[in-house]
């Protein structure tokens, strides 16, 4: 029909310029997730690469291990209070409580997302909480009485002595581990702080020692044989035939030294 209008095929201009335009943006959107797959990739190898992450899984994983451990050995008795509807024992639901914290807190501190280093405060807080633990328990068990233990043994209030002193030893264990924790913490971020790795934080430190030393010796051997080298120096100045000598010398190693340096660059080059 005459004046009638009609879109233009696809193979006309207009459907080209818009095919060409959503083809681009494929293009591009392809290539995006191309470079973020190849980016996670290199991300999940350096992350199980790293020597670090795995002392990190370890270690969190034996502090949440024994925190379970205690919370097993000082449970029994406050569930069994709870279920006899006896009082509970401010002792044991304090132990139990910082079983369960630590055991939280290991879990936590396991994601790699956590700066840990940052975090050693709560590292050194547990460890303290573990020794209040620790000597709490000791008190009571590791020098317990005859008379004492037969009265644990025939209350019935859940507690056996034998299993108690055992929790007291696996108590000071905790207090170490977090405390581990809590000084690998602290160097770590000192290192990260100054913006060098551990062995490079260490080697600085052993170098400037070095580097002071060496500095002492020279002074040493400066004041002892100083006078004598200035002698000498002066003896070989006075004598014309030694003065040339010495001046050809000195001009022969600062001319090899000059080529190789030169040599050098330019391999480098």
């Amino acid at each position: 029909m005459q004046g009638a209008t009609f879109p233009p095929p696809p193979n006309q201009p207009g459907h080209a310029a818009d095919g060409s335009s959503s083809s681009s943006r494929a293009g591009l959107t392809n290539a995006g997730v191309g470079v973020a797959k190849t980016v996670a990739k290199g991300s999940i190898k350096k992350f199980f690469a790293s020597p670090l992450m795995w002392l990190r899984f370890g270690g969190r994983g034996v502090q949440l291990v024994f925190a379970l451990v205690v919370c097993g050995f000082y449970g029994s008795r406050v569930g069994g209070d709870h279920a006899d509807g006896r009082a509970q024992a401010p002792a044991w639901c304090y132990a139990l409580f910082v079983g369960a914290a630590s055991a939280v807190a290991a879990a936590a501190l396991a994601v790699p997302f956590w700066k840990t280093h940052k975090l050693f405060a709560a590292d050194a807080l547990l460890s303290l909480l573990w020794v209040v633990v620790f000597g709490t328990f000791a008190a009571k068990f590791l020098h317990i009485s005859d008379e004492d233990k037969a009265r644990y043994d025939a209350d019935g209030d859940h507690v056996s002595v034998g299993a108690m002193k055992t929790a007291v030893w696996l108590d000071l264990l905790n207090a170490v581990f977090w405390l581990l924790t809590a000084v690998y913490g602290f160097v770590y971020g000192r290192a990260v702080e100054k913006g060098k790795g551990f062995g490079r934080f260490f080697a600085s430190k052993a170098t400037g020692k070095l580097g002071d030393l060496e500095a002492g010796a020279r002074d040493r051997v400066d004041d002892r044989f100083g006078p004598a080298f200035q002698s000498f120096d002066e003896k070989v100045n006075a004598n014309p035939i030694a003065a040339g000598v010495s001046s050809k010398v000195g001009a022969a190693i600062k001319s090899k030294a000059a080529a190789q340096v030169a040599a050098r660059v330019g391999r480098v080059v």
